[in-house]
Order: C-alpha cells, then structure tokens, then sequence
C-alpha cells in the first residue's frame, strides 16, 4: 500500500490477511469502523499499515467444495488442510487426516509434520470443525452429510 505522510515508504510486513480484512481495514481508515457490517469476520489491519503494533490473527480459515473438497486453516506459521471432502456421488468418503506444514523451514508445504505436533493438529481440527458452515449451495458431502 502506499499512502503518502502516513504508511512509511518501503516498509513491509508478514501479517497474514485475508480478503474478508479489507473492507474493515479501508472503513477503519476513512474514519468509519463503525460502518463495518457485524456479518463478516475480517479483522482491520490498519494498526499494521499504520505502524501500530497489532495482535497477530488467530487464525485464517478457507474451505471448498472443488478439487475434491478443502479445508485448510492458518494459524501464524502453521498451515493445515484436509483434502477428499467432496468425493464424486457415488464414491466412499475416505478424507485424508489433517496434513501439518511449518512455513517457516517449509514453504513448500513438502512435509507433513502432523505427527510431530498432536496438539497443533487438535487445535486446528477444532477450529475446522467450528468455523464450517453448511452451505446448500456449495455442500462439501463429508461435512454436510450429504
């Protein structure tokens, strides 16, 4: 971003953002955060544009039902997914475990660290769980039950 006199020039950061964080961002900056709609989950990270110091986000969470049904939750420099969520009609829900990557000695996602770190699998697990929301129009069948 650049925003002459308030955002410093060449400064960067490594807040993990999601799209559903730039319309409480942008209303935050125009002096209108109580515009924000309560509906949506995004988290303002202006304080981080601005300089201010800023919690890191809890989390970061996405799901699809394509590519064979995803799930996948960011938790700082924790990344996991659940992959075969959505399976063709007629095939056997067989959702492969919770794949673990540490992006920080792996960015490429090449090595699955799940059994290493239990209790960054449970974590995330809960919150893949939690943050689902069945959905008539994109059903993910393992999920919905459909």
């Amino acid at each position: 971003m650049r925003w002459k006199g308030r955002i410093a020039a060449g400064t960067t950061s490594d807040r993990v953002t999601g799209f559903e964080d730039w319309l409480p961002t942008l209303l935050e900056l125009i002096g209108e955060r109580q515009s924000t709609p309560k509906s949506i989950d995004g988290i303002s990270f202006a304080p981080t544009l601005l300089g201010r110091e800023q919690d890191p986000r809890p989390f970061l969470y996405r799901e699809s039902p394509g590519g064979g049904g995803q799930q996948s939750v960011r938790i700082g420099n924790w990344k996991g997914i659940r992959v075969g969520l959505n399976p063709a009609p007629k095939e056997k829900f067989a959702p492969e475990p919770l794949q673990l990557y540490d992006l920080t000695t792996d960015p490429a996602e090449t090595t699955d660290v799940a059994a290493k770190h239990p209790e960054v699998v449970e974590k995330m697990t809960r919150i893949l769980r939690e943050q689902h929301v069945k959905s008539e129009e994109f059903p993910i069948r393992a999920l919905d039950g459909s």
